[in-house]
């Protein structure tokens, strides 16, 4: 994997597992790439970050833009395994309530 690879893996049903750099450099194409899996598939409902190497303030912009887009269509999608360093730069924005807000069903991501 190159230092500004970024990669999705469907470990297992409702899942998406996320991995590698989530940043300037794989922002635009990572958005893209989840968000038409959002779109094909109402089966996912969770991220899996925690393969996660690496994230800045335009990955963090990414995580929110699919939670917005799950909840546009009515879907709630958990965050799990959001690395320290993305839960450091949401907290320092002041965003880190939109990661771990209740979903829609009530519980917390």
């Amino acid at each position: 994997m190159s230092e500004a690879a970024f990669s999705i893996h469907r470990s297992q049903s409702g899942v998406l597992d996320l991995s590698g750099i989530l940043g300037f450099t794989t922002v635009g194409s990572a958005y893209l790439e989840v968000k038409q899996i959002l779109i094909e598939t109402r089966a996912i409902t969770v991220l899996n970050l925690a393969g996660l190497r690496s994230t800045d303030s335009a990955g963090l912009a990414c995580l929110l833009a699919w939670r917005a887009e799950a909840q546009q269509r009515g879907r709630q999608l958990e965050l799990r395994g959001l690395p320290d360093n993305a839960r450091a730069l949401a907290q320092v924005c002041e965003v880190e309530g939109l990661l771990t807000q209740p979903g829609l069903n009530g519980r917390s991501v």
